[in-house]
């Protein structure tokens, strides 16, 4: 099952971004493929932080634009929450201090 990095996710919602067209084509196609795929609520908020941020964008995506985007993932029918269970926070200790995973790696590594 394919989760969608933020990356992803974030050009595929700002029309702005150089890499809008390759990341919503790829989205399209994930979507629109017929096989599950995987949501993160980590991912999303994210996205939502990102795109509205006018240091990054300017000018930024409207909260309502980005929660329509972000909505219209979580509502797919093709679309499965992928939520942390009560052992997540222990395997992912675990992982950091035995990989040497530092960073802005870490995240993945949350998610992973």
């Amino acid at each position: 099952m394919v989760l969608c990095d933020v990356n992803v996710l974030l050009y595929a919602c700002t029309s702005q971004s150089p890499h809008h067209e390759v990341c919503y084509q790829k989205l399209l196609t994930l979507t629109s493929a017929g096989e599950k795929f995987a949501v993160n609520d980590v991912i999303l908020a994210a996205v939502i932080r990102l795109a509205t941020n006018s240091r990054i964008f300017s000018p930024p995506a409207s909260v309502e634009s980005v929660f329509k985007f972000t909505d219209a993932l979580l509502a797919h029918p093709d679309s499965v929450s992928v939520l942390p269970s009560s052992r997540h926070w222990r395997i992912f200790k675990d992982l950091i201090l035995t990989s040497g995973i530092r960073g802005k790696d870490t995240t993945d590594a949350y998610l992973a």
